[in-house]
Order: structure tokens, then C-alpha cells, then sequence
């Protein structure tokens, strides 16, 4: 013999699914972009620019740049630190220039990334205040004296919204 639901348990389940969603999107932080340039792993050339294009603000506020690295374990990278030249060109505001220093590394070579046949890691480099619908380019080159920076893999943005 079946039994019927009870109308109480079946009128509260879309209350409770849109109470778990609203829950578990507390505290998550908006990504405004997030995105990753290959770079050729046997040789980055200083005069390669990653360019990033930034379509349009969903948001205004406070936003953090992050630079993102991936570097490969088949073609060891060969230095602690890699400096990188970073470009902010945004609609109605001057050129921004920031350079970063990546620590890749510790002083025993060990690697300080996540992964095992690429290894990741990710930098902070400034805060931005962002107006809604702005747009523009973030613009990434290595800074090393080594004209092909053999190693590096990727190189990515991430701009997150500070809450």
C-alpha cells in the first residue's frame, strides 16, 4: 500500500532548496575575470605581451588583481623569482604600471607552488576601484634578463570583487 506524501514536507521543499542557496552563496566573493595565457615553455620572449581584455564591469567597488603562474616540472624554471611588468589601461583613467616579484621558490630551490607536472601559483598585486561598465586591458611581460624564460606555461589574471 503507497502512501501520500505529506502536503506539509512537499509545500517546504522549495523553501528549503532556495534556503540552501541563498546560505551557500554567503560569504563567496564575485570574479569579475579570470583567465590564463599559454606562453611557449620552452622560451617566453621579453617582447611577448599577454594581453587581457576586460569586456565590462558587472559591478562598481573595490577590486583585488591577482597575477596567476603556472610553471611546468618538464622544463624546470630557472630562477627563485620571476618580476613581471604589469599594464592596467582602463576606460577613463590613466596608464597604471605595477611590477611584481614572484617568489617561485624558497632559498633550498624547493618549490613553493601547488601541483605535480605544472605547478601554480598566484601573487597579489594592487587594488582597484572599478566603475560599473568599465572597460579595458591588463597587460602582462616578463621582466627577466634572460631574453627566453624557458618554464613558465601559463600566466592569468584573476579580479575579484572585496566584499
Amino acid at each position: 500500500m503507497l502512501r501520500k506524501p505529506k502536503k506539509l514536507f512537499v509545500g517546504l521543499a522549495p523553501l528549503f532548496v532556495l534556503l540552501l542557496l541563498i546560505l551557500g552563496s554567503c560569504g563567496q566573493r564575485r570574479v569579475e575575470t579570470f583567465s590564463f595565457r599559454a606562453t611557449p615553455v620552452d622560451g617566453w620572449e621579453t617582447t611577448d605581451s599577454l594581453v587581457f581584455p576586460i569586456d565590462s564591469i558587472h559591478q562598481s567597488g573595490r577590486y583585488r588583481l591577482s597575477i596567476g603562474v603556472r610553471t611546468s616540472a618538464a622544463y624546470p624554471y630557472p630562477f627563485q623569482t620571476l618580476a613581471l611588468n604589469i599594464t592596467t589601461r582602463l576606460q577613463g583613467r590613466k596608464v597604471e604600471r605595477d611590477t611584481a616579484l614572484c617568489h617561485l621558490t624558497n632559498k633550498d630551490g624547493d618549490v613553493n607552488g601547488q601541483g605535480v607536472s605544472l605547478y601554480q601559483y598566484e601573487f597579489p598585486v594592487c587594488e582597484l576601484h572599478l566603475e560599473k561598465g568599465q572597460k579595458g586591458t591588463i597587460t602582462v611581460q616578463h621582466l627577466m634578463r634572460r631574453n627566453l624564460l624557458p618554464g613558465v606555461a601559463n600566466v592569468g589574471i584573476r579580479l575579484e570583487l572585496i566584499p
